[in-house]
C-alpha cells in the first residue's frame, strides 16, 4: 500500500469573514477541548477548500504534525 502526502499550508493573512464566526460559534469547545479542536478545525478547513476532512490534518507546528502522522 502506498501513502500519498500532501502537505497544504496555508495561511491566511486576512482570514474570511465565516472562519470568524466559525469560531466566535464555536470557542468554547475549542478552548475547552484542545486538542480535541483540530477535528473542527479541520471539518472548517475542509469545508473552505473543497476537500474532504480526512485529507486534512491540523496541529501546532511542525513537530506535532509529524507526530501525528507517524502514527498512521
Amino acid at each position: 500500500m502506498v501513502l500519498q502526502i500532501t502537505l497544504i499550508c496555508i495561511t491566511f493573512y486576512f482570514p474570511p469573514k465565516n472562519i470568524f464566526t466559525y469560531l466566535k460559534e464555536n470557542i468554547q469547545d475549542i478552548v475547552l477541548n484542545y486538542p480535541m479542536a483540530q477535528n473542527a478545525l479541520a471539518e472548517l478547513i475542509a469545508s473552505l477548500i473543497s476537500q474532504p476532512t480526512e485529507r486534512i490534518v491540523v496541529g501546532n507546528g511542525a513537530a506535532e504534525i509529524i507526530k501525528i502522522l507517524s502514527a498512521i
